[in-house]
């Protein structure tokens, strides 16, 4: 089968080159909303966020921190609507995300990734099974002391450590139509043990390191 690759530089909130309908199928691992090492690059994005940074130095904090989280996933929604929009009808969306951790307001708390699926919820997609995706680089040692143990060995301290992510995949509209005999549907079908392997809800997939200097904010 030929194929062509065209790969496009800019703001994933609007892609005026994609037209309405045509995209089968869209993979991002977006910024995640409270996780500190994305908030620079939200705080530059959207001014909206910038603002009620410099709000905790003197407001009511914990309630400018939940204005914070929702302005954050606001801003990754305009994206999920984009989406929405260039999908065809039976299009896929799968979206990498994790919880966040984090103390803000000398208060640790978590910030779930359950919003991205209320907010596609309400664009018009249609919610799927997920994939739980366990990350073996994360059974690490602390310091070289053991594993790490949230804030200490204090049962009443202590807390789970985050060592899985989410594929969470979305449809747009119906399930996707194929004419009866269209060789290219055929030619894709899976075998029971690549079915058995590839759509099991939990993956063990070892990643690559991220290199610190190169933090992409474009999805595409």
């Amino acid at each position: 089968m030929h194929t062509e690759h065209k790969i496009i530089m800019g703001n994933s909130q609007q892609m005026p080159e994609i037209d309405d309908g045509i995209v089968h199928l869209m993979v991002t691992s977006p910024p995640n909303p409270m996780n500190k090492m994305w908030d620079t690059l939200f705080v530059e994005a959207d001014p909206k966020i910038a603002v009620l940074w410099q709000k905790l130095e003197t407001d009511d904090k914990g309630e400018i921190v939940g204005q914070i989280y929702d302005v954050m996933h606001d801003y990754l929604g305009e994206v999920w609507r984009e989406t929405y929009r260039v999908l065809v009808d039976g299009g896929i969306a799968c979206i990498n995300i994790g919880d966040a951790t984090r103390t803000v307001n000398d208060k640790f708390q978590l910030s779930p990734y359950a919003r991205i699926m209320e907010i596609c919820e309400k664009i018009g997609f249609t919610t799927l099974p997920y994939i739980l995706w366990k990350k073996p680089w994360t059974k690490r040692t602390y310091k070289g002391k053991g594993a790490f143990l949230g804030s200490g060995f204090l049962l009443p301290n202590a807390y789970v450590t985050l060592d899985c992510e989410f594929v969470l995949i979305f449809r747009k509209g119906n399930l996707r139509k194929f004419p009866p005999k269209d060789p290219q549907r055929h030619s894709s079908v899976f075998t029971k043990s690549q079915r058995d392997e590839w759509f099991s809800q939990i993956w063990a997939i070892k990643v690559s390191r991220q290199k610190d200097n190169v933090k992409a904010f474009v999805m595409t």
